[in-house]
């Protein structure tokens, strides 16, 4: 089948502040009847080693094309598998449907400079309330219903910006049936200041330990039984 990106919404993005990573935006998006907006965390400039490579992130940095390329080399198992990637598309579809959910879905990275480490990475309060500001102005211009985050931990100053804005954030945690302890899945409601309303889920990151695709794709067909028969063509 092919998967092909959609750059119809270039000129919008190159206005966001910030953004030094244009986002995937697959080619069927836009007629979609439930838009799907993916947000991963970062990329990571580091060597085989798990050690900051500042070659790397200057790499990272001067193509603003990163994003779509690592999309669509994932793909291509001649080339490389990722974790991240393969447990993400597992979740949501089969094998055969994987270039469906692609050319269906927007993806793009919460924050917008490169990592210098896999984990522990320490993103302070001003780098995430940025990040909140320009992930709404993404969803002003992608028009989602949902977005889906890959990570609890990213929804860390949600509340504080939500009130720095004279908001209440409307999110509540769902109980996943998928682990007895630890952080559960969170969703939630957020209307833009452009009058946008998209539904939120904040789910476990694909590379954590543990992550079964198997059992997220169950919890995301419950939750949200509509925008998972979107991306498989039910």
């Amino acid at each position: 089948m092919g998967i092909a990106s959609d750059k119809s919404f270039d000129s919008d993005f190159k206005r966001i502040a910030g953004l030094s990573w244009y986002p995937w935006v697959g080619a069927g998006y836009k007629e979609a009847k439930q838009r799907v907006l993916v947000i991963g965390d970062n990329f990571y400039a580091v060597d085989e080693n798990g050690d900051y490579d500042e070659e790397t992130a200057r790499d990272f940095l001067s193509n603003r094309e990163t994003v779509r390329e690592y999309v669509e080399e994932s793909r291509d198992p001649k080339k490389w598998h990722a974790k991240f990637y393969d447990r993400l598309t597992d979740t949501f579809v089969s094998e055969d449907r994987i270039d469906r959910f692609w050319n269906k879905v927007a993806f793009v990275h919460f924050f917008q400079q490169p990592d210098g480490r896999v984990s522990g990475n320490g993103h302070g309060k001003t780098e995430r309330m940025a990040a909140w500001s320009r992930w709404q102005e993404l969803v002003e211009v992608l028009r989602p219903d949902i977005c889906i985050f890959c990570g609890t931990g990213l929804g860390r100053c949600y509340e504080e910006w939500n009130r720095s804005m004279g908001k209440e954030a409307d999110w509540w945690d769902v109980e996943s049936g998928i682990y007895k302890g630890g952080q559960q899945p969170i969703r939630g409601v957020f209307t833009t200041a452009g009058g946008h309303r998209a539904e939120l889920v904040f789910m476990r990151h694909p590379s954590s330990r543990g992550f079964s695709s198997e059992r997220w794709h169950e919890f995301l067909k419950r939750q949200f039984p509509e925008v998972m028969e979107e991306v498989n063509n039910v």
